[in-house]
C-alpha cells in the first residue's frame, strides 16, 4: 500500500482587516498571506500530495474581496487540474456571511466543503474518508 500524503493548513485569514497595523504593514501583510496561499498550492503540486485539508479560517468573511475569492478559486481549480481534491471545514471566521463565499469556491469539482450541522464523510482518496 503507497503512502498517503495530506497537505494541512489553517487559519490564513485571507483578508482580514488587521486592525492593529497601519495602512502600509496591513497592505504588506495581506499580500503576504496572499503569497503563503500560492506557496501552499504549488507544493501540493509538486510534491503531488493526495489531499489538501484546509481546517477552517480560510478566509475573513466580514471582509473578504472578489478579486481574492478568484484567487483562490484559480488557486483550487491548479489544485485540480493536478488531481488534488480540496477538503473544506469553514471555521469562525467564515461562518455566517462567509458560508456564502466558501459555497462558492466550493463549486469546483475537487473541493468538497462541510457546510452542514450534520455529520458527512468525503471519500477525496479511494478507501479513505474524511469526516
Amino acid at each position: 500500500m503507497k503512502p498517503i500524503y495530506v497537505l494541512h493548513i489553517s487559519d490564513l485569514h485571507l483578508d482580514h482587516p488587521l486592525p492593529a497595523y497601519g495602512l502600509e504593514a496591513r497592505r504588506e501583510r495581506r499580500a503576504e498571506l496572499i503569497r503563503a496561499f500560492d506557496f501552499i498550492v504549488d507544493k501540493a503540486v509538486s510534491f503531488g500530495v493526495d489531499v489538501l485539508l484546509v481546517a477552517g479560517d480560510l478566509i475573513c468573511a466580514r471582509c473578504v474581496s472578489d478579486s481574492t475569492l478568484a484567487h483562490v478559486a484559480a488557486g483550487f481549480a491548479r489544485l485540480g487540474d493536478a488531481g488534488v481534491p480540496v477538503v473544506c471545514v469553514p471555521g469562525e471566521a467564515e461562518e455566517y456571511a462567509g458560508m456564502a463565499a466558501l459555497l462558492e469556491l466550493a463549486a469546483a469539482p475537487n473541493v468538497h466543503l462541510f457546510a452542514g450541522d450534520e455529520w458527512s464523510a468525503v471519500e477525496p482518496i479511494p478507501g479513505v474518508s474524511v469526516w
